[in-house]
C-alpha cells in the first residue's frame, strides 16, 4: 500500500511539472528551436496557436509565424480596447478618433462627444454649476430676508448688501470661469 502512494505521487508530480513546462513552452514560442518550422521547399511555415493565443505581428505590418502571444482581452487594455489588426496589442489612448486624416470639426465633435473622459468631466461641470446656482439663489434670498428683518438698523442693512454683492459677483465670476471651461475642455455644452 505504502509502495502504491509513492508511485502515485510521483507520477502526479511528474504530470503537473510537464503540464507547467508546456505552458511555459506555449507561452513563449510555439517553436522552441533556433530555427522557424519550414516545409520541403524551405520556405517558413506558421506554426499553430494554441487557443487563446494569436501570432503577433511584427514592425512592418506581418505575422510572426513562430512566435505565439497571449490575445488580449479589452479589460486588459488602459484604452479599453483591443488593436482590430493585431489581437496581441492593445488599441493606443485615443486613437479610435486618429484616422491618419485632416479631421473635420464635426468628426472631432463626433470623437469627443463619444470620449468618456471628456463627457464625465463636463457631466462633473454641470454639476457643479447647479450646484453654485443653488447656492448663489440661497445666498441671495437669505440676504434678501437679512434685509428686509434689518428695519432701521443702518449695520444689518449693509451687511444684507454686502451678502447679495457677494454673491451676485460670485455667480458673475463663476458665469466666466464656466464660459472659459466649456472653451477649454473639447465638446463642452
Amino acid at each position: 500500500m505504502q509502495k502504491l502512494k509513492k508511485i502515485i505521487i510521483v507520477i502526479t508530480t511528474l504530470i503537473a511539472i510537464s503540464g507547467v513546462l508546456s505552458a511555459k513552452s506555449l507561452a513563449a514560442t510555439c517553436d522552441l528551436t533556433t530555427s522557424p518550422p519550414t516545409d520541403s521547399s524551405g520556405n517558413p511555415v506558421a506554426c499553430s496557436c494554441p487557443a487563446n493565443y494569436a501570432h503577433p505581428l511584427d514592425s512592418s505590418g506581418q505575422k510572426e509565424i513562430n512566435v505565439c502571444d497571449p490575445i488580449k482581452q479589452a479589460v486588459d487594455c488602459s484604452s479599453g480596447a483591443v488593436d482590430k489588426s493585431d489581437p496581441t496589442k492593445c488599441q493606443p489612448l485615443g486613437n479610435e478618433c486618429n484616422t491618419g486624416q485632416s479631421p473635420t470639426a464635426d468628426q472631432i465633435n463626433q470623437c469627443l462627444q463619444h470620449d468618456k473622459f471628456i463627457t464625465d468631466l463636463n457631466d462633473a461641470v454641470n454639476f457643479l454649476s447647479a450646484l453654485v446656482g443653488i447656492v448663489v439663489v440661497i445666498i441671495i434670498v437669505i440676504g434678501g430676508i437679512q434685509y428686509s428683518l434689518a428695519g432701521d438698523n443702518a449695520n444689518a442693512q449693509g451687511e444684507a448688501r454686502k451678502r447679495i454683492t457677494n454673491a451676485i459677483i460670485a455667480l458673475l465670476a463663476f458665469i466666466f470661469m464656466y464660459g472659459f471651461l466649456q472653451w477649454l475642455i473639447p465638446g463642452g455644452f
